[in-house]
């Protein structure tokens, strides 16, 4: 027994046993009430191992990472039904059904009450908590609009077109009309260098070939921890990628330093890139953001450009490659829309909706090959669908798996085919069959970017190169997005006389 003294008063405690004593017969009472209150309740049926976090055979991430998914999901549904429940990185998860499951998924509301958005654990300590990634409710909204009125908009994005062009027509003459014919280019690297060239200059102002390369490396292991167990010590993947992300940080605090000394000098103005106007722009709060702030924010805009577009152009190349027809018509498509350009007249953003089947083309590999395989949010409170329970804090899963596989949504599903997509509207989520973009009010911002770097991209090469490629059937593995195991060699053709 012990004594606690107080000015006018003495307290007699009582013994440590006793205290211990007493918490566990709360927490046995607050258990027994917990279990009392679910009782009955119909939860979705599956497995929790905890071999799964760890990446067991039977693990989501196993199969995410050698893109079998497909397997991995046939068989959790042979022995579940199409709503069932995994461990995915020591998340409960829920996959959803498809179509009804996915409107759930897409379609919960801007306010977040019932579902927010969630990526996996490994995703929030790689972008930084004040990544767009890792907001939700109004954070998200706010920090949302903000690039998007400032540099992801469509009263921007036209402006990049410029920049676009010269890019690519640089890289093709420089990494593909320099090649003799039937030479063969590694075209997954090559997609990388067109990618991060445009996303650095408009991002950071990056035009340094030394430094670009050093970057672009380090923004390459970066990405390959997205989807790895969140372990940081030596011997993990994670780890390589996280020391990644303190390079790029170590750069960042650097550069944006000296682009701080720029502006106040005269040096520099306020809107010539997305740094810039980080700087000088507040949010509409009328926040003014710090350092980290400015360094979370543009590595997740950086990466986005650098590593997405030019995994979905790797599958779109080696799709036309392999169908004459298609590449036929899409010359066809592009002679027509250069021919209403001056020479050396850059694209704008009207001849980028213009290209009605070239835009399929994209539709259908992004179905056949998506950039993600699944898009996770996470419960906000509990709800019940279809009889089941699924509880606050559950993560839900709408997966390409059941939806762009699935041949009750897709006729003869595995066959490329981008007439499909000529009189459908499917790539907002909307239709909850179809989501390379994601949907609802998280849909990816960044979209039509992206479709304007791929076309510009396209635009040029199919007037000049003709290609097949080497290996039809080379490997593909899932990183955070696609990944061509041999770099995508494609045979190359020169046409002449080059068309610029």
């Amino acid at each position: 027994m012990v004594t606690i003294s107080d000015p006018g008063r003495t307290f007699s405690s009582v013994t440590f046993g006793e205290a211990a004593a007493a918490l566990a017969a709360l927490a046995v009472t607050a258990l027994v009430i917990w279990k009392w209150t679910r009782k009955g309740e119909k939860v979705p049926p599956g497995s929790l191992a905890r071999s799964s976090f760890l990446g067991g055979a039977d693990s989501f991430l196993s199969a995410y990472y050698h893109n079998e998914t497909r397997a991995w999901y046939e068989k959790k549904v042979k022995k579940y039904g199409p709503i069932f429940k995994a461990s995915v990185m020591g998340r409960t998860t829920v996959f959803m059904d498809a179509p009804e499951g996915n409107k759930i998924v897409f379609n919960s509301g801007s306010d977040e009450k019932l579902l927010k958005g969630f990526w996996p654990p490994s995703i929030a300590p790689m972008f930084g908590r004040h990544a767009l990634a890792a907001k939700t409710g109004k954070a998200y909204e706010v920090h949302r609009s903000h690039l998007l009125n400032n540099f992801l908009g469509a009263e921007s994005v036209h402006k990049y077109a410029s920049v676009m062009n010269q890019k690519a027509v640089r890289i093709i003459k420089e990494h593909w009309m320099s090649k003799e014919d039937n030479s063969v280019v590694h075209a997954f690297k090559l997609l990388h260098v067109f990618s991060f060239e445009v996303i650095a200059q408009l991002c950071i102002g990056l035009t340094d070939p030394v430094v670009l390369e050093t970057m672009r490396d380090d923004f390459f292991t970066f990405g390959k921890g997205m989807y790895m167990t969140p372990i940081k010590l030596p011997g993990f993947g994670f780890y390589e990628s996280w020391l990644a992300r303190q390079r790029i940080i170590k750069f960042l605090a650097g550069h944006v330093a000296r682009r701080r000394e720029d502006l106040k000098e005269g040096r520099a103005t306020a809107d010539q890139d997305l740094l810039s106007i980080l700087l000088t722009r507040p949010d509409i709060d009328g926040h003014f953001f710090d350092d980290e702030e400015i360094h979370d924010r543009i590595i997740q805009v950086v990466y986005a450009g650098f590593d997405t577009s030019p995994s979905t152009l790797s599958t779109v190349l080696k799709n036309i490659g392999q169908r004459p027809e298609v590449y036929e018509e899409l010359v066809k498509e592009h002679i027509s829309i250069a021919a209403t350009k001056a020479e050396g007249e850059s694209l704008n953003m009207a001849d980028i909706m213009s290209m009605k089947y070239s835009w399929r083309v994209v539709e259908e590999s992004l179905r056949l090959t998506p950039g993600l395989l699944a898009v996770f949010r996470e419960a906000n409170t509990d709800f019940k669908y279809k009889g089941f329970t699924i509880h606050k804090g559950d993560v839900v899963a709408a997966t390409s798996m059941n939806s762009s596989w699935n041949e009750d949504l897709f006729e003869n599903w595995q066959k490329f085919d981008p007439s499909r997509f000529e009189h459908k509207v499917y790539g907002d989520g909307s239709h909850f069959k179809y989501f390379p973009f994601g949907g609802g009010h998280r849909l990816c911002p960044g979209k039509q970017f992206a479709r304007m770097t791929m076309m510009i991209f396209l635009h040029h090469l199919v007037r000049n190169i003709k290609w097949t490629p080497t290996m039809p059937d080379e490997k593909v593995v899932y990183s955070s997005l696609p990944v061509y195991t041999q770099g995508l060699p494609l045979k190359i053709t020169k046409l002449n006389p080059p068309l610029w």
